[in-house]
């Protein structure tokens, strides 16, 4: 936990005792150039917006614009953060989580000061794009602070991928297409054209079996892991693929 100092503290509630600026807290973001130039691109419009300043990042939102209390503002931030993150992950599987660096905030002479906080470790994927449509993202963080089903599978997705994680995950979105009847789902999946239904059987077979590196979701003792040739897909390959539904699975509910 993150704590500011007294003085901080006292220049905030002095701030807070005028007209609130529009937006009040300003959070420095921190990641990969990459993905800070997209998500400017893609989040300029609606309550929560990247914006580009002096070679800086920074989030603005109307989820945190009715926070009185400092303390409250990092936790929160670092919410939207993971929601934000998540979808990234969903649009560009290359795409890292983004951290929260800094706070900022506007004195009564309307002077910005910044506090530094933390950081995030960061990890690296392939490069493939998705949710490209405009306004498509912003619509997708809105839904995902808004629905809990979908905020919990990008929080999972955007974990460390092993084939556990991704049959959880693939399991709960079958479940919700198919009206609690996971066949029904694929068939919904294949119906919708979101993917064939061989590449569906594919990646069960893989995250229920695994591979000669990783157990699958049924894969006991690694002695019994499946041999290479009978899973085609690795965990990155069976990540993508689920990537794809997601992004559809969203989509269909915008």
């Amino acid at each position: 936990m993150y704590w500011l100092s007294s003085g901080q503290n006292a220049r905030i509630s002095g701030m807070l005792e005028n007209p609130k600026p529009v937006p009040p807290w300003r959070i420095r973001l921190e990641g990969s150039d990459a993905d800070l130039k997209d998500l400017a691109s893609c989040m300029t419009k609606g309550q929560t917006r990247v914006v580009q300043q002096d070679g800086a990042y920074f989030l603005e939102s109307e989820v945190l614009d009715d926070l009185q209390e400092p303390a409250a503002v990092p936790g929160k931030a670092r919410e939207l953060l993971k929601v934000i993150s998540s979808v990234a992950r969903v649009r560009r599987s290359m795409a890292k989580p983004i951290g929260f660096a800094a706070l900022r905030w506007k004195d009564s002479n309307g002077i910005w000061h910044q506090t530094v906080t933390g950081s995030y470790t960061i990890r690296t994927y392939s490069n493939i794009t998705r949710l490209t449509a405009s306004g498509t993202f912003e619509r997708c963080v809105e839904l995902a602070l808004k629905d809990d089903l979908v905020r919990t599978n990008l929080n999972d997705l955007l974990g460390e991928w092993d084939f556990p994680r991704l049959r959880r995950i693939g399991e709960t979105i079958l479940l919700d297409l198919g009206g609690g009847d996971t066949r029904k789902g694929v068939q919904e999946v294949v119906k919708r054209d979101w993917a064939s239904k061989t590449d569906c059987d594919l990646f069960w077979q893989t995250v229920n079996h695994g591979d000669t590196k990783s157990p699958g979701a049924h894969s006991e003792f690694r002695e019994f892991r499946r041999a290479p040739g009978n899973n085609l897909m690795n965990v990155v390959q069976a990540g993508e693929f689920l990537s794809d539904v997601i992004a559809k699975w969203l989509e269909s509910k915008l």
